[in-house]
């Protein structure tokens, strides 16, 4: 826990559950390898609180041994990893940039991905984003505009339940849905193409 920046440059193995908290105006947690777990599932939070906070990570989480769940809070979530590998549920809140394509994973049964803002790439058409919640009795939860400043490549998610609460998803290429859709605001889908499948 601090009240400034927390910078972690190296690989990360997580032996325990873990909390890195950073508090005050423009802190940012910014992690420069890969985060995985220890063979054991791990819970790993980030909270960095404060007006206009940033977290930023810099390779892939779980990409070798899968973490238990994940839950990241920042003003401004930057992912530079192309993926994030969790067995439980992932939770994103705050604004997020993807500067690759990117997948988001969880395998457990029961198991959320919840992005409650909203997604961007770094630059428009050029980043794809994936989310495969493929457990059973999983939920996918979009709570805000998906490519409303610059729009995805390409977007497709895979989940039992797929539940739209913001009012857009704009990609300059394909969109897929495999899970039964809930509309929570009135949305619009833009793309190339659009395939729906339901759970």
């Amino acid at each position: 826990s601090s009240t400034g920046n927390q910078t972690y440059t190296g690989a990360i193995t997580l032996g325990g559950d873990s909390a890195l908290l950073a508090n005050g105006t423009n802190a940012v947690i910014a992690t420069s390898g890969a985060i995985n777990s220890d063979g054991t599932t791990r819970s790993l939070t980030f909270n960095v609180s404060g007006a206009n906070s940033t977290l930023v990570f810099n390779e892939a989480i779980g990409n070798t041994a899968a973490i238990g769940s994940l839950n990241a809070t920042a003003s401004n979530i930057t992912l530079n990893g192309s993926q994030v590998k969790t067995t439980g549920s992932q939770t994103f809140a705050g604004a997020i940039t993807l500067t690759k394509d990117t997948l988001l994973q969880s395998t457990g049964n029961n198991a959320t991905v919840a992005l409650a803002n909203t997604v961007d790439g770094d630059t428009a058409g050029t980043r794809s984003l994936t989310i495969s919640a493929n457990g059973s009795g999983s939920t996918v939860t979009l709570g805000d505009a998906v490519g409303a400043t610059n729009r995805l490549s390409a977007f497709d998610i895979t989940g039992t339940t797929i539940s739209f609460n913001g009012p857009t998803v704009n990609t300059t290429g394909n969109q897929s849905y495999a899970g039964a859709l809930t509309l929570g605001a009135n949305t619009t889908l833009s793309a190339s193409n659009l395939k729906t499948v339901s759970g």
